[in-house]
């Protein structure tokens, strides 16, 4: 559960048909969480995907990126393309990406398009904290 006070830094964004926040934990400052809710599709992809460009590129701190996906109910190709840039984004920053716990809607588009391999795609928290952090407790 995140409350207030473990939350470092937050800010939200509302696009047309989707509202993306993202949040840096004061106990994981490397961590950059983005949970969306809403629609990703050809007309607000390109501001997402600029949005969270700029925020990787002004961020040297952050080495891993979590997107939490279990309220995006549709992603057009277009978004999916968004995701692939971000990825490659992500690896020439040394910085690791996941994809959290995608809505069946979402988790089809990747895998009908091919790209579900190409991205590490974790359903249990369990999983994700030991991606970003060793040990019990970490998204407490």
């Amino acid at each position: 559960m995140t409350t207030e006070a473990n939350v470092y830094k937050t800010a939200t964004l509302r696009l047309d048909g989707i509202a993306v926040t993202a949040r840096v934990r004061t106990a994981m400052p490397w961590v950059l969480t983005v949970s969306l809710s809403g629609y990703l599709d050809i007309k607000n992809t390109p501001a997402f995907a600029r949005t969270i460009e700029q925020v990787l590129n002004e961020s040297p701190h952050i080495t891993h990126i979590v997107f939490d996906l279990g309220c995006v109910t549709y992603i057009s190709s277009t978004g999916i393309g968004a995701f692939t840039q971000i990825l490659v984004s992500t690896k020439n920053l040394n910085t690791e990406m996941t994809l959290y716990k995608p809505h069946d809607n979402v988790r089809l588009a990747f895998e009908a398009l091919g790209f579900a391999s190409f991205f590490s795609i974790v359903d249990d928290e369990k999983k994700l904290a030991n991606r970003v952090v060793p040990g019990p407790g970490a998204f407490n």
